[in-house]
């Protein structure tokens, strides 16, 4: 089993650079990527977010330096939800 089997994953603004290559993993990885400019259906998915918003590369990044620090050394076997309520 792939590790985003039967995952969607919606990255907006992401038709070059690190948006097209993040869709690349993640397809690679068994996700169902979707990528799009259209600003009406951003707004939408916006929408949906609790907070009304999505988030910025330094929120997403600092799960990933936790996870690389030491402050992480007791955690085993655990995913990282970083999500903005989206599952709350």
């Amino acid at each position: 089993m792939k590790k985003l089997e039967n995952k969607i994953v919606f990255i907006t603004g992401g038709l070059s650079g690190i948006g097209m290559a993040c869709a690349f993993t993640a397809i690679k990885e068994g996700a169902n990527a979707g990528i799009t400019k259209d600003s009406d259906l951003q707004k939408y998915i916006i929408g949906l977010y609790p907070m009304k918003r999505l988030g910025k590369p330094e929120e997403v990044a600092s799960g990933f330096i936790f996870l690389a620090s030491d402050d992480s050394s007791f955690l085993t076997g655990t995913a990282l939800e970083i999500e903005c309520g989206f599952l709350a």
